[in-house]
């Protein structure tokens, strides 16, 4: 079978074995018994999407809050076993700020959450401060839009899971701008042919299935964070290719800059 000539092809070619018995055979957009006949000749196991890799769900749909339910069931477990009567409620801003509050950071780094689950999250953070429950009516002496701010601007530096999420999908497109060459930029660009320079693209890519699609149109929809970058950064002009005159902000309060080709914060 031509499948299993290359795999072993790339067993020659890179000195690797590999393990079919512990291998699985996902089909996309192909019937089942396809995949059935092939896994049979591969001997290995048929599985279907979504599944896990390295923790992260492959093939779910990020906008669907049952995507998202291993993160409350982390958040509603850590807070179970937890003796709230013995805290204080500076004991209850410190574990929300250094336990609860990282928890989702891993799916924050790569899916866009929905407003429903960033709502479900803020209020069992607020439960737990004021009453130290996870549920249930409590008496909030001050804001939540308030608590969650830095504290140099009068808040307790909780932050918001939607912010973090913003900031942390932006680094993706940071990333992406700023770096010149790598293999997981040249996969991007392979599969939407992206050619934009800017941080941040004007218009919505196409894909709205895939993982980068929702990651860029979440990004380019939100105004604040748009004009953020937009005021904020500077396109080093280099040879030009990657510089578009009219859009790109490439010069640094009237002075041209021209030196390496990449995007930099001022």
């Amino acid at each position: 079978m031509l499948i299993k000539r290359i795999l072993l092809c790339f067993e020659l070619r890179s000195g690797l074995k590999v393990n079919f018995f512990k291998s699985n055979i996902f089909g996309v957009d192909i019937e089942d018994h396809v995949c059935d006949y092939t896994a049979q000749t591969l001997r290995c196991k048929q599985r279907h999407l979504p599944f896990k890799y390295l923790g992260l769900p492959i093939g779910a749909n990020s906008c669907r809050s049952l995507m998202w339910n291993p993160i409350i069931y982390n958040i509603s477990s850590r807070l179970a076993a937890w003796k709230d009567k013995l805290l204080s409620i500076g004991g209850r801003l410190c574990l929300i700020k250094s336990v609860l509050s990282n928890l989702p950071i891993y799916f924050l780094s790569l899916f866009p959450m929905p407003v429903a689950v960033a709502t479900e999250i803020e209020k069992k953070f607020r439960c737990f401060l004021w009453s130290g429950k996870e549920e249930g009516e409590s008496l909030c002496n001050v804001g939540w839009s308030t608590v969650s701010l830095p504290k140099s601007v009068g808040g307790l530096g909780i932050g918001s899971p939607r912010n973090k999420n913003k900031a942390l999908l932006f680094k993706w497109l940071w990333r992406y701008g700023s770096e010149e060459s790598s293999m997981w930029k040249d996969v991007i660009k392979s599969i939407y042919n992206t050619k934009y320079s800017s941080l941040i693209p004007q218009d919505h890519i196409s894909g709205a299935g895939s993982t980068w699609s929702r990651l860029v149109n979440h990004c380019g929809k939100d105004t604040r964070l748009r004009n953020i970058v937009n005021n904020h950064t500077v396109m080093l002009v280099g040879n030009g290719k990657r510089i578009k005159f009219w859009l790109d902000n490439w010069t640094d309060n009237g002075r041209e800059v021209s030196y390496t080709i990449s995007v930099i914060q001022r």
